[in-house]
């Protein structure tokens, strides 16, 4: 008996775009990840469907992520970014011309981006939402959905009016762009809490996943562990993260013979060499250009493109004989093919570890025959077996030690005064205004904008690890000073209109929006 391995991609980006700037360094995160993880794995499975290697896979798209891949003003500045970063690379070609060590590492850099550009404007027509959707057309993808901003759903468990708000409008960007309703729900951050189906059945959702100590310590017995699908007490499907699976994908990516992520040009060469591709060309970024490997000491050895690639081979190898050993383990002991979930989050792949979207494809390629196993879908294990054990998963998540601390802890918690401040003026806001229309209503629309984006688990998770600060607290401040403003209009009946509609222009997200659905 055959087993099924999902592999899930959960794909996101916070909102980021500041159209009040000609340029924006956290704009660069969009870029980046289509440089590195969009794009090229747009490229893999082309190559895949052009060999005719079956494979299959399910992505979530986060709803903010869809938003930014579908803004013309966004896309025209990737389009900026892609010629500032050829020009670049053409230059490194230039410097490093008859380098035996360095120039090859120059043209893969350049071909990569030229590849890029062609792929994004002349066969995609900056349109790349349409090509994840052909894939799944043809049965390679399952897309799945996610929070409108990645809200933590855990945090809001006392409020149904966020978990409401955060899923239905997920499922109307989900359905604006793929013309669908989603089958399955990517709980951001694996966070779940007892109920939380409820919301997910009431939106038309089938199924959803949890971290395997959300599945393992509740209080009934999983008999097939996180090897089987399983159904809560009101009939949602949901799937356990199989752990060793997922952790052997990081030490893989930990090689010393993979690419050095922090030695990059932007910090290694002269600042007047580098100045005209910095954003704000007064301070040093990452360019994406980087020479050097892992190695494993401060002394990095040049990157070896060939040595990489056997890596990548011998990893994929590795992968497939160990899922293939766990695999035959378990069909003896279980009545149904088993089924082993291996989530990620998609910009691992490329952007996070470079050599990781060949790894994706090389793992396709080399279980093509496998007598283990075949990749499959949540959606189609459950056609397969329909019928589960009802198992109740408890409280959990998969930040650091399991549960809500990445999210509410001593680095973060001053967020959620305004937050929910701001929840309880939103609710009363409906019940005030049940059925506003014209300016009112565009008003009320962007009231709850702000709202979503500022529940968006991305600016606590940053603090919490204390990367890009100074940018996560501008933007949970600016969303809450936002809300108090648009109160403080819609109080006293007197509307700044121009400032309410730049507003909107900034922030553009969730055209279809009603502030209507915010209500418990």
């Amino acid at each position: 008996m055959k087993g099924s391995l999902n592999l899930i991609l959960q794909s996101h980006l916070p909102f980021v775009r500041h159209p009040e700037y000609s340029s924006f360094l956290e704009e660069n995160w969009f870029f980046e990840a289509m440089d590195e993880s969009y794009l090229p794995l747009l490229r893999v499975f082309d190559s895949l469907a052009a060999d005719g290697v079956p494979f299959r896979l399910t992505m979530s798209l986060s709803p903010t992520l869809l938003s930014m891949m579908g803004d013309e003003l966004l896309q025209q500045r990737y389009i900026e970014h892609l010629e500032k970063m050829i020009a670049l690379a053409k230059k490194e070609l230039e410097r490093t011309a008859g380098d035996e060590s360095f120039e090859p590492l120059a043209r893969m850099y350049y071909d990569l981006y030229t590849r890029n550009y062609t792929d994004f404007v002349t066969r995609y027509r900056n349109d790349v939402i349409s090509r994840f959707s052909k894939y799944e057309k043809s049965g390679h993808l399952e897309l799945i959905t996610t929070c409108a901003t990645y809200a933590y759903l855990p945090l809001y468990e006392s409020e149904p009016a966020v978990v409401k708000a955060q899923i239905n409008v997920a499922m109307k960007t989900f359905e604006s762009c793929f013309g669908r309703h989603p089958r399955g729900f990517w709980l951001p951050d694996l966070g779940y809490f007892p109920g939380l189906e409820n919301y997910l059945k009431a939106a038309g959702l089938t199924y959803f996943f949890v971290s395997a100590h959300g599945l393992l310590l509740g209080p009934d017995k999983a008999a097939c562990g996180v090897f089987s699908s399983y159904k809560t007490p009101n009939g949602m499907h949901f799937f356990a993260r199989d752990v060793d699976s997922g952790m052997s994908v990081p030490g893989y990516a930990a090689d010393p013979d993979y690419r050095e992520f922090y030695r990059d040009v932007g910090f290694d060469l002269p600042f007047e060499y580098v100045r005209d591709y910095m954003p704000d060309k007064k301070n040093r970024v990452f360019t994406g250009i980087k020479y050097y490997a892992i190695t494993g000491s401060e002394e990095k050895n040049i990157y070896d493109i060939a040595a990489a690639e056997r890596k990548v081979k011998e990893h994929a190898a590795d992968f497939i004989r160990n899922r293939s050993i766990r695999f035959k383990q378990l069909a003896g002991q279980m009545d149904r093919e088993p089924v082993i979930v291996v989530p990620f989050d998609t910009e691992l792949f490329g952007h996070g570890w470079f050599e990781g979207v060949r790894w994706i494809e090389e793992i396709f390629r080399q279980s093509q025959n496998n007598d283990a196993f075949s990749w499959g879908t949540p959606s189609g294990y459950i056609a397969s077996h329909p019928e589960s054990d009802t198992v109740s998963p408890v409280f959990s998540g998969w930040g650091n030690k399991g549960f809500s601390e990445v999210w509410f802890h001593e680095k973060n918690d001053w967020v959620f005064k305004p937050v929910f401040q701001s929840v309880e003026m939103m609710k009363d806001f409906v019940t005030r205004f049940p059925d506003e229309s014209g300016l009112k209503q565009m008003v009320l629309n962007q009231a709850m904008r702000e709202i979503l984006l500022m529940q968006a688990s991305d600016w606590p998770f940053i603090l919490y690890n204390a990367t890009d600060v100074t940018y996560a607290e501008e933007r949970l401040k600016g969303h809450i000073g936002n809300f108090k403003r648009i109160c403080a209009n819609l109080c006293s009946n007197e509307i700044d209109t121009e400032w309410v509609i730049t507003l909107g222009q900034k922030n553009n997200l969730f055209p279809d929006i009603d502030y209507r659905t915010f209500k418990d």
